[in-house]
């Protein structure tokens, strides 16, 4: 049988989820938050390559993900 690795080094084969400097918890959290604002997103948005949001669509994805605002732009940057 095949071993994966850790988490954060699973991750770090991901875009974008590289340059994330926690430990596996902490990492496996911030994807888990990442995954439930990617759920509250459209299939065109997600199709994006470089998102624009305004803060209104921002502030709707936050509340929709049960996440803060900080979180969805953290996802939009990377």
């Amino acid at each position: 049988m095949m071993k994966m690795g850790s988490f954060s080094q699973l991750t770090s084969m991901i875009p974008g989820m590289n340059n994330l400097k926690m430990d596996d918890a902490q990492t496996a959290k911030q994807l888990q938050k990442f995954l439930h604002v990617m759920d509250s997103m459209s299939e065109e948005e997600l199709s994006m390559a470089n998102p624009k949001f305004e803060d209104t669509r921002m502030l709707k994805l936050a509340i929709g993900s049960g996440t803060s605002m900080d979180i969805v732009h953290k996802l939009v940057e990377q």
